[in-house]
C-alpha cells in the first residue's frame, strides 16, 4: 500500500520551483483524490474530481468539469484532459487516467493537475476547482555495466552506468555504493558521485598511506525512498590488473643526421612498465601518418635510421608489466617534435639529355634545365650547385651558382668536340654523393636534327595539344637510333624557360612521320614556354645524345579569332598590264603577333557602290581563296564606277573582321582619264613621268661605267664599294603611290612595268616554329629582299639574294640554325654531314636496360666488326653501307663516338 501525502506539500514544494499556473477560484469547493503522490514514467495515473456536498443549492453539471496538466514536450500548451462521470458515488465529479512517459525538461520532478469548471456563458474563463502534484521519477533499475581503474597504483576510480537519468535523485531516488576487501566488512564509498546517467566511486588513501593493490568487492544499490522499491549490483575487481600509469615526464631529445636519442622519467619507479614509443614525420595538412613503433623496458630509447632534416612527431606512452606480462592501460600519451640534422642531398638534380639549348648558331654555349630534387632528398637546405664540363679529355674548372632556386645555367662548350655537362647539388653540409647527373653535347653538326612544324594550339586555356613531324634523316651510316621525343615546357616564353622545366616523353616509332600529345597545365597556356628535343641511342657507346630543345615560337588558342581586319593594298601597274583590272594584296596574321592558329581560307567580295551611300548597288561577287593566298585581282572593271573590295579570313574559331577597300576605275587608254579618279593621292601622270625621269639617268651612269671600264689599264684593279642586301635600289622607282585610297592604306613598291616587290622575310605562309602548309623548305636558303631587273627585251627577270647578314651559313650541333638563347633564327634545318644517319629505335635494336640508362654514361660497347673497317677506306666502308638498314652496322675503326673520322 503506498503512503498518501498531503497535497499542502506537493503545492509548496511546486511554488518553489517557481511553476505557478495562473486560475480563478471557483465560487464552490472541490478536491482532487489519487491512491499516491509518486508515479513511475510509464505508470498509470488514477485521479478523480469531486464537487463538496456543499455545493448542492447551486446547478451545477459534471459535464462542465475537465482536467488541465502540464505539457510533455518544449514549446506545446499545458494538455486538456477530459473525463467520465463517478458512477456509484454520492458526489458530483469525473474520473480520468493519466499516463505520462516524459516532461518538457529534465528539470521536471511533478506533474501538475487542475480540476476546471466551465462556468455560465458570459464568463470568459473557466475557474479552478482544485490542485494536484505527483512527484514522477524512474522506476529504479540494475546498471548496465560497470568499470574500474587503478590510477598509478594510487587510487581507485570505478564507474556505472545507471541506465536512466534520475530526477528525484537525494530526494526519492537513493544510490549508494559499498566496498570490501573480504566480503565481511563493508565500507562506504569516501567519494560517491552521480553526473546523469554516471555514478562514480573513487577510493584513495591519504597522502603517506600506501593503497592496497589486491581483490576488491563493491555492493551497489538504488532505492526508491517513497516507493521502497530497491535493485542492486555487485562487481569483483584485481586492482594490479586495471593499473594505468602516470605518463612520462622530464623528456629530452638529442638529434644527429639519422637518429634521435631520447630519455625520460616515470614517477613510479619501483611497478616495471613497458613504454611504446611511435613515431612519425609530422604530417602536413591533411597528409596521414605513417607511424613506426619502438618498445622497450628502459628510460631511454635511439630511433634510428630516419631521415636527415626531418621533424618527426614521437608519442609515448607506458603500460604496467605483470610477471612480464603488460596488463592494465596504457597512460596518456607525452607527445615531442624534434627535428634531425642535415646531411648530404641524397638525389641530383634531374638532368634528360634533351635538357638543354644552344645559344647561337655555332653553339658555343649552352642552357642546361633541369628538375630540382625532391623534399625527401633535399636532407638540409638547398645552397648551390656544381656544373662541370669535359671535352677532349679536357676538364673545365667547377662552376658553382650559388642561387638555390636556379632551374638553369649557361655553360660554354667547345663545338668540335662532344662536351659532357655534369650537375651536382649541395646542402651547408656537402655535395651529393650520387654520381652526377650528365648530358652530352654532341659536336658541332653531329647530333641528331630538330623536330619539324611544331604546333602549340590550346583546346582549353589548361589543356593543350602539341603537333609536330619527324625530322628528315639522311641516308648513310647507322651511327644513333631516335628513341623518344622529349617534350617540355614551363613558366616562360617563346625564348625559352623562365621556371623550372617539367617533360613528358614520347616514345619513337618506325615509320611513324607525324606526332602528337596532350597536356594539362596548372595555369593558362599564355603563361608557359613549349619546346622538343629528339633524343637519340649511340649503339656503339650506349649513350644518348639528343638534338636539344627547339623552343615553339608562339601558342594560340583553337577558337581564337583576330581583333583587326587585313591591311589590304593595290598594286599600282602599268596601263597596258592592267588590262582593265586591280591586283590588291594584303598583310597574313601570324600567330606572333595577332595570337591566331592558320587562316583556312580568305573571302573575296567585289561590287560596285554608289558615290553618296558607298552601298553594295548590286550582289557582290564572291570568291573563296585558300588561307595562303595574299593576293586577287579584280577583272572586268568598267571605267568611271567606283568599286568595293572586301575581305575576310575565316578560323577554326569564326572570322576575322571585315578589311574594306574602295577606289575608281579609270580607262586604260589615257592617262588623263585616270588621274580623274585620284582623290587625296600623287597624280599617275606625274609618277610615270618621273620614273621615266629616273630610268633616263640610271641608263646614262650606266653607259659612262661601261665605257670607263672599256677604257681601264688591264693591270689595274678597281675596287668598288660593296652594295649591302636590303639597301635601298638605285633605281627610284619604286616610290609608294596611293590609288584613290579610302583608308589609310600605303600601296606596295613598284618596278616599272612589273608588279610589287616582296621581302621573303614576310613570309606569305602562317609560321609557330615552322609553317602550316608543310611546304619543303629549301634547306641552303637564307632569305632577303628580291626586285626584278628589266632586260632590253622589255621580259622581267627576277634575281635573288641569298646572303643575309642575320644568317651565317653554318651548322647546329643538331643539324639546324639556332638563334638566341637556343631559338631558331631560321625554321629549316642545316643539311647534316653525309655520315650523321639515323633511323626510328624499334624494340629490337635497343633493350629496356637501354632505355632505363636514359641520360647516364655507359660503358661502351665492343664491335668486333668494326676491326675489318678503318678511317682510311672510309670512302669504301660509306659506299658500302650507303644502302644498308641493318640496325647492327658497325662503325669503322678510328672513327669517333659519333661515328666520325676526326680528319675527315
Amino acid at each position: 500500500m503506498r503512503p498518501k501525502w498531503n497535497i499542502s506539500l506537493a503545492l509548496f514544494l511546486y511554488c518553489l520551483g517557481g511553476q505557478v499556473l495562473a486560475w480563478q477560484k471557483c465560487p464552490f469547493r472541490g478536491a482532487i483524490n489519487s491512491d499516491s503522490s509518486v508515479f513511475y514514467f510509464g505508470e498509470p495515473i488514477n485521479l478523480n474530481c469531486t464537487l463538496d456536498p456543499g455545493n448542492e443549492n447551486q446547478l451545477l453539471s459534471e459535464s462542465k468539469l475537465f482536467f488541465m496538466s502540464s505539457k510533455l514536450e518544449e514549446g506545446q500548451d499545458d494538455r486538456t484532459l477530459y473525463g467520465r462521470p463517478l458512477v456509484d458515488s454520492p458526489r458530483l465529479g469525473i474520473a480520468i487516467v493519466d499516463l505520462v512517459n516524459q516532461t518538457a525538461s529534465k528539470d521536471n520532478k511533478y506533474m501538475h493537475y487542475m480540476c476546471m469548471y466551465n462556468q455560465d456563458l458570459e464568463e470568459k474563463d473557466p475557474c479552478t476547482v482544485a490542485h494536484f502534484f505527483v512527484e514522477i521519477d524512474y522506476k529504479p533499475l540494475p546498471p548496465k555495466s560497470g568499470s574500474c581503474v587503478t590510477y598509478n597504483w594510487e587510487r581507485i576510480e570505478c564507474y556505472w552506468d545507471l541506465s536512466v537519468e534520475y530526477r528525484q535523485l537525494h530526494g526519492i531516488t537513493d544510490t549508494s555504493v559499498d566496498y570490501s576487501l573480504t566480503t565481511e566488512k563493508w565500507t562506504s564509498c569516501p567519494s560517491l558521485k552521480v553526473s546523469g546517467r554516471n555514478l562514480t566511486c573513487v577510493i584513495q588513501e591519504g597522502k603517506n598511506d600506501v593503497l592496497f593493490m589486491g581483490q576488491y568487492y563493491f555492493h551497489l544499490v538504488v532505492n526508491n525512498t517513497k516507493t521502497l522499491d530497491s535493485v542492486s549490483s555487485e562487481k569483483k575487481i584485481m586492482s594490479t590488473d586495471i593499473v594505468k600509469p602516470a605518463k612520462v615526464y622530464s623528456v629530452s631529445a638529442m638529434a644527429n643526421k639519422t637518429s634521435i636519442h631520447l630519455k625520460w622519467s616515470v614517477e613510479k619507479i619501483n611497478w616495471p612498465q613497458l613504454f611504446r614509443l611511435r613515431y612519425t614525420v609530422t604530417p602536413v595538412r591533411d597528409q596521414n601518418p605513417d607511424w613506426q613503433e619502438v618498445n622497450t623496458t628502459e628510460t631511454q630509447a635511439v630511433l634510428q635510421d630516419l631521415k636527415p632534416f626531418t621533424e618527426y612527431t614521437i608519442w609515448i606512452a607506458a603500460i604496467p608489466l605483470v610477471r612480464n606480462q603488460s596488463r592494465g592501460f596504457w597512460s596518456d600519451i607525452r607527445s615531442i617534435v624534434n627535428k634531425t640534422k642535415q646531411d648530404v642531398p641524397s638525389d641530383v638534380p634531374k638532368l634528360d639529355p634533351g635538357f638543354y639549348a644552344c645559344v647561337d648558331t655555332n653553339c658555343t654555349a649552352v642552357r642546361i634545365f633541369w628538375k630540382k630534387i625532391s623534399d625527401d632528398s633535399k636532407n638540409g637546405i638547398i645552397t648551390k650547385y656544381r656544373i662541370i664540363s669535359k671535352f677532349n679529355k679536357t676538364q673545365t674548372p667547377p662552376q658553382f651558382i650559388e642561387n638555390p632556386s636556379a632551374t638553369s645555367h649557361l655553360v660554354p662548350v667547345n663545338n668540335k668536340y662532344s662536351t659532357k655537362i655534369l650537375l651536382n647539388v649541395a646542402t651547408e653540409v656537402g655535395f651529393s654523393t650520387k654520381s652526377d647527373s650528365s648530358l652530352i653535347v654532341p659536336p658541332l653538326g653531329q647530333g641528331p636534327p630538330f623536330p619539324e612544324n611544331i604546333i602549340v594550339e590550346a583546346q582549353q586555356a589548361k589543356f593543350i595539344n602539341i603537333s609536330w613531324t619527324s625530322p628528315s634523316i639522311h641516308s648513310g651510316t647507322k651511327t644513333y637510333f631516335i628513341t623518344n621525343y622529349s617534350v617540355v615546357w614551363c613558366i616562360g616564353d617563346h625564348t625559352g624557360c623562365k621556371g623550372e622545366i617539367d617533360s613528358e616523353i614520347v616514345r619513337a616509332e618506325k615509320g611513324k612521320e607525324h606526332y602528337w600529345t596532350n597536356l594539362t597545365l596548372p595555369d593558362s597556356f599564355e603563361m608557359f614556354a613549349f619546346g622538343i628535343s629528339v633524343d637519340a641511342y649511340m649503339k656503339k657507346n650506349g649513350r644518348f645524345i639528343s638534338s636539344g630543345i627547339r623552343w615553339n615560337q608562339c601558342a594560340y588558342a583553337a577558337d581564337a579569332v583576330p581583333d583587326e581586319p587585313v591591311n589590304i593594298n593595290p598594286v599600282i601597274e602599268d596601263p597596258g598590264v592592267s588590262n582593265n583590272s586591280m591586283l590588291f594584296t594584303w598583310t597574313h596574321y601570324t600567330c606572333q603577333k595577332h595570337g591566331v592558329g592558320p587562316v583556312l581560307n580568305f573571302t573575296v567580295e567585289v561590287c560596285t557602290v554608289d558615290n553618296e551611300t558607298k552601298n553594295c548597288q548590286e550582289p557582290p561577287r564572291v570568291k573563296v581563296l585558300n588561307g595562303s593566298e595574299t593576293s586577287y585581282r579584280v577583272k572586268n572593271l568598267e571605267s568611271g564606277k567606283n568599286y568595293k573590295i572586301t575581305v575576310t579570313a575565316g578560323f577554326n574559331g569564326g572570322s576575322s573582321p571585315p578589311a574594306q577597300y574602295q577606289f575608281r576605275s579609270f580607262s586604260s587608254l589615257t592617262i588623263e582619264e585616270a588621274n580623274k579618279g585620284t582623290e587625296g593621292g600623287v597624280p599617275l601622270g606625274v609618277i610615270i613621268g618621273t620614273l621615266v625621269a629616273v630610268f633616263a639617268v640610271a641608263g646614262f651612269i650606266f653607259i659612262a661605267w661601261r665605257i670607263r671600264r672599256c677604257l681601264r689599264t688591264p693591270e689595274m684593279e678597281i675596287e668598288l664599294p660593296t652594295v649591302k642586301s636590303g639597301e635601298k635600289s638605285i633605281s627610284n622607282h619604286t616610290e609608294n603611290v596611293p590609288l584613290l585610297s579610302s583608308g589609310n592604306h600605303t600601296p606596295s613598291k613598284v618596278q616599272n612595268g612589273g608588279v610589287k616587290s616582296v621581302n621573303m622575310l614576310e613570309n606569305p605562309y602562317y609560321l609557330s616554329s615552322q609553317d602550316y602548309s608543310g611546304h619543303e623548305h629549301n634547306k641552303s636558303l637564307i632569305y632577303t629582299e628580291y626586285s626584278y631587273i628589266t632586260d632590253g627585251s622589255g621580259v622581267h627577270t627576277e634575281t635573288v639574294n641569298f646572303n643575309n647578314s642575320h644568317a651565317a651559313p653554318s651548322s647546329a650541333p643538331n643539324g639546324s640554325a639556332v638563334g638566341a638563347e637556343g631559338m631558331s633564327g631560321d625554321d629549316t634545318p642545316y643539311p647534316q654531314s653525309e655520315h650523321a644517319t639515323s633511323t626510328n629505335l624499334t624494340s629490337a635494336s635497343i633493350t629496356s636496360a637501354d632505355l632505363d640508362s636514359y641520360s647516364k654514361a655507359a660503358e661502351p660497347q665492343s664491335d668486333h666488326s668494326a676491326a675489318t673497317l678503318s678511317c682510311e677506306n672510309i670512302s669504301a666502308y660509306v659506299s658500302a653501307s650507303a644502302g644498308s638498314h641493318n640496325n647492327d652496322s658497325s662503325a669503322p675503326a678510328g672513327v669517333n663516338e659519333f661515328g666520325y673520322c676526326p680528319n675527315v
